[in-house]
């Protein structure tokens, strides 16, 4: 499991293929989650690609370890809430991630694939993006094995907020 870092998330995030405009209401989930601070992970396999990506609040997970423990323990106390759809082969977390216009679309894949710099956007191990600017904020990943439906996970403290979110690109 490798971090790329963390992203300041909350309360309202969409969990979607960054392509999809909000008219595809059956293509993204929305989860309202604990505010604060997340660790963005993903898992990297050399035969799959991504087999994962995830976002864990760093008040209760405080590092790597913490989510590798939890994830061992065969994915205790997670639910599945459902399927988000991957079109553009990518998937991930987002807040306030606007519809892109055909302009606005083109300079993000240029930026997520490497043909653009922007100081508000990281690229880590070509499979790991993260935007942290004034407009939207997001990480997101390649989706593994590509397009197709994909289950989302998530997992609630004993208030019933959202804590941990992931999702599972082979299920």
């Amino acid at each position: 499991m490798l971090s790329a870092g963390t992203l300041k998330f909350g309360p309202n995030i969409k969990v979607t293929d960054p392509c999809y405009d909000n008219s595809k209401d059956y293509c993204y989930e929305n989860l309202t989650i604990k505010p604060g601070k997340y660790i963005c992970v993903y898992n990297a396999t050399e035969r799959f690609g991504v087999s994962m990506c995830g976002i864990y609040n760093a008040e209760i997970f405080k590092n790597l370890e913490d989510i590798e423990n939890l994830h061992s323990q065969i994915y205790t106390g997670f639910d599945c809430i459902g399927t988000i759809c991957v079109d553009a082969g990518l998937a991930g977390f987002f807040e306030n991630k606007p519809d892109f216009t055909n302009d606005e679309w083109s300079h993000f894949c240029d930026l997520t694939f490497g043909n653009e710099t922007d100081n508000d956007f990281k690229v880590i191990d070509n499979c790991a993006y993260v935007k942290n600017g004034n407009n939207y904020k997001g990480f997101y990943t390649s989706s593994g094995e590509g397009d197709g439906n994909y289950h989302v996970y998530v997992k609630k403290d004993d208030n019933g907020k959202t804590i941990a979110a992931y999702i599972d690109f082979y299920y």
